[in-house]
């Protein structure tokens, strides 16, 4: 398909049989990216599942001027980069966990796309460093270091559009912060929809939204 510029919701609402949800209205362009809020439970991951083709909606979502609904789950997958909430860490080597976002990566680029996202001290500090595997049987990463190492992973992807749900959850406030301008710089070029409960300092295309 043509180069993204656009994901456009008209009265869009994620169908679901246990709840009513509030129609969204709102559109991420180039450089203007789109800030989705709502309470927990209001239905912000749903309408994400709904523009990849796991949930049916009524309304429109399109992408450029095609329904969501029409693109192929290969396009998308060519052409979205997504991070949902607590998005799975394999029990494997932080170079593996990344990797699955670039297999081309080199150590260099992993370096660097970790010292993005805060994480230089940590890695520095593990005996094993990017062999360092996660879980059970290796580092017990803390909530706010694995969501750091899925930021990492999404900055590593090359796609036009990125949709991101809560991607500052467990971080402090002061590093959400700086995390939102590091993503929202690094992504100028790029369709960018974020899901957030919070708002995000400089973000001013905002829809909000609830349960009915």
């Amino acid at each position: 398909m043509d180069s993204i510029t656009s994901i456009k919701f008209e009265d869009a609402e994620p169908l679901l049989s246990q709840m009513k949800l509030s129609t969204v209205d709102g559109v991420a362009r180039i450089g203007e990216p789109l800030l989705i809020m709502g309470a927990s439970g209001s239905g912000k991951s749903s309408l994400i599942n709904a523009v990849l083709g796991f949930l049916p909606y009524q309304g429109s979502i399109k992408i450029n001027q095609v329904q969501a609904s029409q693109i192929s789950e290969n396009q998308k997958s060519e052409n979205f980069t997504v991070m949902l909430q607590n998005d799975y860490l394999f029990n494997s080597s932080i170079r593996e966990n990344l990797r699955i976002a670039n297999q081309s990566a080199s150590d260099e680029q992993l370096l660097a796309v970790l010292a993005d996202v805060e994480l230089t001290e940590l890695i520095n500090s593990l005996p094993r460093g990017l062999d360092t595997h996660i879980g059970p049987y290796g580092y017990n990463f803390s909530g706010g270091e694995k969501q750091r190492l899925r930021l990492a992973r999404v900055l590593l992807r090359d796609t036009p559009v990125y949709l991101l749900d809560e991607p500052f959850e467990f971080l402090d406030a002061n590093q959400a912060r700086r995390l939102a301008k590091l993503i929202s710089e690094k992504l100028s070029n790029k369709v960018l929809v974020i899901i957030s409960h919070l708002p995000i300092e400089g973000m001013e295309n905002i829809f909000s939204f609830s349960k009915k």
